[in-house]
């Protein structure tokens, strides 16, 4: 039971860094995307479907699986 507890707190507490850490790798994977002639839409750090499609495009051209997620492994490749 007390390791669930410490699951718990842990998601509780790491769920809004994770949040605002997803949302500034956005902006910089968008802004990059951007840099090399993609089409994500704004560099605002929320994802759309623009910003999808630009990943999997990406992706695909670069011999990655193109499932259009913005990953830290993404951002090291771009």
């Amino acid at each position: 039971m007390g390791w669930r507890i410490t699951l718990l707190v842990a998601v509780l507490v790491l769920a809004p860094v994770r949040a605002v850490l997803g949302d500034e790798l956005t902006q910089i994977v968008q802004q990059d995307l951007i840099t090399l002639g993609y089409d994500p839409g704004a560099a605002d750090g929320e994802p759309s479907v623009k910003t999808t499609i630009a990943v999997s495009k990406f992706q695909a051209e670069n011999n990655m699986d193109p499932t259009g997620e913005i990953t830290p492994q993404l951002a090291g490749v771009i």
